[in-house]
């Protein structure tokens, strides 16, 4: 089944051929078993042996033609073939690359982006900004979200920051009246230490000027006294220098009457 019809034809016309040299070679081999001597001459027993060959061979030919045409047309099927698949696999190819370089600028890059702008959080990089998205699908609500997510990282440090400086300020500042509270305890105890000493040399001085007056309203006392004394004796001299006077006066005035 599937020969071509020459080839078939051929072989029918060898099978014929072939059934009637049989034939002939029957029925001469059956006389020869009867005795009765030769049937054929040799040279027709040749050429009926023979007769077959011709159309056995040229079916032969046939087929081998056939075949090579069968060859050459299976040969060019699979060049054709192998042209198409070739021409296919650069076509799956060229999809492939092309969806791949899709796939990258689609997918690959932003979520390289993502990454990345997660590795700068991740670092408490708050200063650079999220890339905005190319496409308002997935992967750019993402991104929307870590850009929010970064300005809010970023204000919170800022308030931190200023927190943080508020405090050191009011650290610095508590520091200071510290400083200052143990400096006037410091002056204040000097200052009362030395009020201490200075009121004790002022109850010491007080004492000693205390013990001086009361010397001094003894010593006046005698002075007084003596005061008072030679007031007395004062008056007695000049008590007794007046009546002196006045005696020599008088004496005087009545000598000189006298001598008048």
């Amino acid at each position: 089944p599937g020969a071509p019809a020459a080839v078939v034809e051929a072989f029918r016309t060898a099978r014929t051929g072939i059934d009637a040299a049989n034939q002939k070679i029957d029925q001469v081999v059956a006389k020869l078993g009867t005795g009765t001597g030769a049937v054929m001459p040799p040279a027709e027993w040749t050429a009926t042996c023979q007769a077959p060959f011709d159309s056995i061979v040229q079916v032969a030919i046939l087929a081998l033609d056939e075949a090579i045409a069968q060859g050459d047309r299976d040969r060019s099927a699979a060049l054709t073939n192998l042209i198409v698949q070739s021409v296919a696999f650069a076509a799956a190819l060229a999809i492939a690359l092309f969806g791949w370089i899709v796939v990258r600028r689609r997918f690959a890059a932003p979520v390289r982006a993502l990454l990345v702008a997660i590795g700068r959080l991740r670092e408490r990089d708050f200063a650079t900004p999220v890339p905005p998205p190319a496409h308002q699908d997935e992967f750019g609500a993402m991104a929307v979200a870590l850009e929010n997510l970064r300005q809010s990282a970023a204000t919170a440090e800022q308030l931190s920051a200023a927190h943080e400086a508020s405090q050191r300020s009011q650290l610095e500042r508590a520091g200071t009246i510290d400083a200052a509270c143990e400096s006037f305890d410091s002056t204040a105890k000097s200052v009362i230490g030395s009020l201490t000493r200075s009121a004790g040399a002022l109850r010491d001085t007080a004492n000693a000027m205390r013990s001086i007056a009361g010397r001094s309203s003894e010593e006046a006392a005698a002075v007084s006294a003596a005061a008072e004394q030679a007031t007395l004796n004062v008056q007695a001299v000049a008590a007794a220098i007046t009546d002196f006077l006045d005696g020599w006066l008088a004496r005087s005035w009545g000598q000189q009457s006298s001598f008048g």
